[in-house]
């Protein structure tokens, strides 16, 4: 969050597409819908260079395959879930 959070200070009309896996790439998306409600001095605390109208900004630049899977999540389905527990 804070790299693509910092790309979007210094790289102007930047568009970001991740494909890391498709779970964590939407709960990117959700995090970065939701640090886009609290007011300025909240935000500031999450990135200092950002503003709700930088991260309302960012929203439609910031992009994901909404389809596909998780890599982990399909070898190994809850197995994995439950080992870490």
């Amino acid at each position: 969050m804070q790299t693509v959070l910092q790309a979007f200070t210094q790289v102007p009309h930047i568009i970001v597409l991740v494909r890391t896996d498709t779970y964590m790439d939407e709960n990117l998306q959700q995090v970065f819908d939701h640090i886009a409600q609290p007011p300025d001095d909240k935000i500031y605390l999450i990135h200092p260079q950002h503003n709700r109208t930088t991260v309302v900004k960012l929203l439609p630049c910031f992009g994901y395959a909404k389809e596909g899977n998780c890599v982990m999540h399909r070898m190994f389905g809850d197995k994995m879930t439950q080992c870490l527990r």
